[in-house]
């Protein structure tokens, strides 16, 4: 039994659907990645995915997005949760695995990373109310001194950039 020109299994089309996806939000154009799923998706007998249908199917996108990827909107909190909660077991994996103390810390910060991610997302989605970035203390004259830009800077402070023997020195 042969298909018609423009029959494809749900699964087919779901599946070139999703690489086409993928390819596009990993920086690659909508022309190229259109060529790149077309020819996968050919053998010698048809072509499943033209170019063509391809760049059809991507104008309409939001039709079928959540569904190639699987994504059901009434749990995508815990499907991410899921899936982070997953990623900094593996990350907590490599931090046991490796007896270097600077690849740990990058490790720890990956994880620190993911955790600000999420909870930036639900700020986004107005799950959580986002706190003040400042701190106010009575300065000298009753007023707020606002010390935000300092606890900024010490974030970025790492112990690398403190010569501990150098300020023992200073202070002895």
């Amino acid at each position: 039994m042969t298909r018609g020109r423009n029959q494809v299994t749900q699964e087919v089309k779901k599946g070139a659907l999703r690489d086409l996806a993928l390819i596009i939000y990993r920086g690659e154009g909508l022309n190229k990645a259109a060529h790149i799923v077309s020819k996968k998706y050919e053998n010698e007998y048809a072509n499943l995915m033209p170019v063509s249908r391809l760049k059809r199917e991507w104008k309409s996108r939001g039709e079928w997005l959540l569904d190639v990827f699987e994504i059901n909107k009434d749990n995508i909190l815990e499907q991410i949760l899921t899936e982070q909660m997953y990623l900094k077991g593996q990350l907590y994996g490599l931090i046991d695995e490796t007896a270097e103390v600077g690849e740990k810390r990058l490790i720890l910060k990956d994880i620190k990373n993911l955790n600000k991610e999420y909870i930036e997302m639900l700020v986004d989605m107005g799950i959580i109310e986002r706190q003040p970035d400042k701190l106010e203390i009575a300065g000298a004259g009753g007023g707020p001194l606002e010390i935000s830009a300092l606890a900024k800077a010490a974030e970025n402070w790492s112990d690398d950039d403190v010569d501990v023997d150098a300020a023992d020195a200073e202070n002895n």
